[in-house]
């Protein structure tokens, strides 16, 4: 056989086997980066969430605009907390939307920079925004009497601006590390063969993706981010909700043992009597000094008023459920997110392949990001079922309209 012979020979099976691995490679590519019948059930979930958490969140900030006594401190805080909601519904979700039907990035540069930032931004104010929500109840139950002189409107705006700011500069890295290209053509892959099939098969696959120098360095990003935006908060958060409920149960039990200890007999009515005898108008009036007749007891009237006490203390218990609820809305439903994000990252470590990370995507990821997106749609929800105002509120609003 002439050594041209051999060489044709040669070439023939080279083809061949590029031919082979081409349609292997792919088979691979649509698996693993445009699965339509594992993608299906990730499109119906954000087709129904799109429209109900745009409905919700716009409901939630139509009622404390329009109605002025729904505009409280705290109130201001869910306004928040729904404008970052709105903006992971209208700029986040359908993206990922589209993201889950087909990986290839047909959007330009400028957009693959500006989406994952708005996610990182309203992510970032969402848990910063319950944060704030939980040391303005701690302020407000610890120290009521100071409680109208701090917690007011303005300062409440302050706060979310500041939450809003100091999010913008924690991820500020965000739109720097994100890129547009195919990754395919580069070092994605050990194998020249391998790269050597995607460039002769043309595939113009081009993914928005984070570009790092090492993936070292990404590692260290994500658990740095995972920390603050997860777990500092989110352990915070639950730690201050649980000393408030532990200081209204424990502070109205030990009220109580207060009462009886100086004589006061605490009835369900007017509730208020000194050993037998009833309170004088003149006794109620603000700042009055109670006298029984064994001897002199200062009592300041709002240890004296169990009904007004009651009430208050019912709607700390009504409120702090609601935002226990919330928190832990966003900690579970975040949660997948962050504990996959992390594994994926470990594994880049061992220099797995990008369809190694795709088909993590697939399975996972997808569903990871739309349960946590999810919580935007879940939060207007819950402060709707749980706030008697704002039920009044809305349904006033309908009348009218």
């Amino acid at each position: 056989m002439s050594t041209q012979s051999i060489m044709q020979h040669s070439s023939n099976i080279t083809a061949a086997i590029l031919k082979d691995r081409s349609a292997y490679v792919d088979s691979l590519l649509r698996k693993h980066i445009v699965n339509h019948d594992i993608g299906l059930p990730v499109v119906l979930l954000y087709s129904i969430s799109i429209p109900v958490g745009l409905l919700a969140n716009v409901a939630t900030l139509t009622v404390i605009l329009l109605f002025r006594h729904m505009q409280t401190p705290t109130n201001l805080f869910i306004f928040n907390l729904s404008c970052c909601d709105l903006f992971v519904v209208i700029f986040v979700m359908p993206f990922d939307l589209m993201n889950s039907i087909d990986r290839h990035w047909n959007m330009g540069l400028f957009m693959c920079k500006l989406i994952p930032y708005i996610k990182a931004i309203t992510v970032t104010a969402s848990i910063y925004t319950l944060f704030a929500i939980s040391i303005e109840r701690i302020y407000a139950v610890k120290r009521p009497l100071h409680a109208r002189s701090v917690l007011t409107k303005s300062n409440a705006i302050k706060s979310n601006l500041f939450i809003w700011l100091f999010s913008m500069l924690l991820m500020a890295a965000v739109p720097f590390v994100r890129t547009y290209s195919n990754p395919f053509s580069s070092t994605a892959f050990s194998s020249n063969i391998t790269r050597s099939i995607f460039s002769t098969t043309g595939m113009g696959i081009n993914i928005c993706f984070e570009q790092w120098s090492s993936s070292l360095f990404k590692l260290v990003y994500t658990i740095i981010i995972f920390i603050f935006i997860y777990v500092i908060p989110s352990l915070t958060i639950l730690a201050a909700h649980s000393w408030i409920g532990f200081y209204i149960n424990v502070g109205q039990s030990f009220r109580r043992s207060y009462y009886r200890s100086e004589g006061v007999q605490i009835t369900s009515t007017t509730g208020r009597k000194i050993y037998g005898r009833p309170l004088t108008s003149a006794s109620t009036t603000i700042g009055s000094t109670l006298f029984n007749q064994k001897n002199y007891s200062t009592v300041p009237l709002r240890f004296v008023t169990p009904n007004s006490e009651l009430i208050r203390t019912k709607q700390h218990r009504k409120l702090l459920r609601m935002l226990i609820i919330m928190i832990l809305l966003f900690s579970l439903s975040w949660l997948p997110y962050h504990i996959l994000s992390l594994i994926m990252e470990c594994q880049s470590l061992s220099e797995k392949t990008i369809i190694t990370k795709n088909y993590y995507h697939v399975l996972l990821y997808d569903y990871a990001l739309w349960l946590g997106e999810f919580g935007s749609v879940l939060n207007p929800i819950c402060y709707g079922i749980m706030s008697e105002r704002y039920q009044a509120c809305l349904i006033s609003l309908f009348k009218h309209t």
